[in-house]
């Protein structure tokens, strides 16, 4: 399995930070990249989510403001995800979203190359 591709994922109902830094930890536990790339949003450039990377060695890479293309694997990934799955199973519950959610995302991670 190729460790770059690996997908992990958090789903929260706000915009509080707290979210990302469970999903990080999470994944810093299953295995520790070099490096890790994401936009500018807040959630990624506040200090604990800086501090924890920096922790476990990670390096950080961020997206240039407007320059979508920088995250072009992630973008696709999540493209594919929402027509691949979301938009065709119209899901009627949130239970229902996370169980089909982490259905598709183990099997994507499971199915790799």
């Amino acid at each position: 399995m190729d460790r770059a591709s690996v997908v992990d994922y958090e789903i929260s109902y706000s915009l509080e930070k707290e979210f990302a830094m469970r999903c990080l930890r999470r994944a810093l536990c299953r295995r520790k990249p070099e490096i890790i790339n994401s936009d500018q949003g807040s959630h990624f450039t506040c200090q604990a989510y800086l501090d924890l990377l920096e922790s476990n060695q990670v390096r950080v890479s961020m997206d240039g403001k407007a320059r979508a293309l920088d995250n072009v694997r992630t973008e696709r990934f999540f493209r594919s995800l929402k027509y691949e799955d979301i938009y065709i199973k119209e899901y009627n519950t949130p239970r229902e979203m996370i169980a089909g959610v982490n259905n598709y995302i183990r099997d994507y991670n499971c199915n790799l190359g």
